[in-house]
């Protein structure tokens, strides 16, 4: 009788443990990222589950170019239930993601930074994504230098033209050696936006390289670079000299200097807005598979990551910035005498995002940065013929990409 009951027992036992396994739904999610942003990612997917334990979430991490391999699955068909995209990729991705049901999920839009944020997710009138992260670019500048030669800490009012006279008096000269730059490196995409320059046109089937705004935005990035603005070629480590005070400004800070800058900076630095038009954030989404069988699981992750307290304050102590107005105040509580709120000024009433494009060229980018830092920065050739020249070639470029 007792070998019977324990036999009984043990199958009760196993169906209860089978019963448990059943009952949890795994969700696979792919994302892309240096060490650190996987780390948030595996520590996100840790807290998810902990709140979620009947659902498991199975990180996938594609190696090489990440859009062309989710393209590959894409095709055959075997997509992850949730896809971490950039919104401007929303577009080429369409056919393999799904709406968001923000009604069913019950997503709180009052969370977010801006109303604009998860509007960012909305393509030809459908809810396509929801943010889970975003970059924005400010820029550093040393407090002491500034204070050293008189001149006004900078502010949102501050043009490019302020910005040149500015980093021409903070560069100091020893002898044929430049001991402290006025500028670090002058990132093309940044000033030509500051210009209201653009690569292409509205449609995206010309480009825009000749255009007086690019063509304004170049020589003034001419007229400062060598003399006032290093390249990443005159440090023999940027990131140390950007932390030693070798630089006095840099008008290309992301979020990911910050933990650098925190730990190493040896110097008071401060973070304000960019000279001219704020940059457009580049924001991450989290987006469902068309393909999934799991909609309710992924759901239930893809609104967890973008509006709780818990996802978001994790975010807010990597390398990239959180979404929520909660995420904000723990962003800023790791420094709050930097300026790190400078990260969110342009989400002002009237901040909306440019449309998503519906298409992206490859190769594009490349050949205009290595025109403009092999070539016309460095004086090889004439800014304007630089121009003409790469304006041929990216225009070959469009016209080869929208015929196939």
């Amino acid at each position: 009788m007792r070998s019977m009951k324990i036999v009984v027992l043990s199958i009760v036992l196993s169906l209860v443990l089978a019963a448990g396994v059943s009952a949890q739904t795994t969700i696979t999610y792919s994302a892309w990222g240096n060490e650190l942003e996987l780390a948030v990612e595996r520590a996100l997917i840790e807290a998810f589950e902990k709140a979620n334990p009947d659902i498991k979430v199975e990180l996938i991490v594609p190696t090489g170019n990440y859009e062309e391999t989710l393209t590959v699955w894409g095709l055959g068909g075997e997509l992850p239930d949730v896809i971490s995209l950039n919104r401007e990729r929303l577009g080429q991705f369409r056919g393999f993601v799904q709406a968001i049901d923000v009604e069913r999920a019950a997503v709180d839009m009052s969370v977010y930074v801006s109303p604009a944020l998860p509007e960012a997710f909305v393509f030809q009138g459908v809810q396509l994504g929801l943010p889970k992260r975003m970059n924005t670019k400010v820029m550093l500048y040393h407090k002491e230098a500034f204070d050293e030669v008189g001149i006004a800490y900078p502010t949102r009012d501050w043009t490019p033209d302020d910005y040149a006279a500015a980093a021409r008096q903070l560069t100091r000269v020893e002898g044929d050696r430049v001991v402290r730059w006025g500028s670090g490196p002058l990132v093309i995409w940044n000033w030509f936006h500051h210009f209201g320059g653009s690569i292409y046109n509205e449609d995206m089937t010309q480009a825009q390289l000749t255009s007086r705004e690019i063509e304004d935005a170049t020589l003034f990035m001419v007229g400062l670079h060598k003399e006032y603005a290093g390249w990443f070629d005159d440090f023999a480590n940027f990131n140390e000299a950007l932390a030693t005070g070798q630089v006095a400004m840099f008008s290309d800070v992301g979020p990911w200097y910050v933990p650098d800058l925190l730990a190493n900076a040896d110097f008071d630095w401060r973070l304000a807005p960019l000279p001219g038009v704020p940059l457009e954030p580049e924001v991450t989404g989290l987006s469902i598979s068309a393909t999934t069988d799991n909609y309710e699981a992924a759901l239930r992750f893809v609104t967890w990551v973008s509006t709780s307290d818990e996802a978001q304050k994790i975010i807010a102590g990597g390398t990239n910035l959180p979404v929520t107005r909660y995420g904000v105040e723990e962003f800023v509580w790791r420094a709050p005498d930097k300026g790190l709120e400078t990260f969110f000024y342009m989400f002002d009433e009237n901040f909306k995002f440019a449309p998503i494009p519906e298409r992206n060229f490859t190769g594009v980018s490349g050949v205009i940065w290595d025109t403009f830092y092999n070539e016309i920065l460095v004086g090889k050739i004439d800014p304007l013929t630089g121009l003409q020249r790469l304006q041929a070639q990216v225009q070959a470029m469009i016209d080869d990409q929208l015929r196939k």
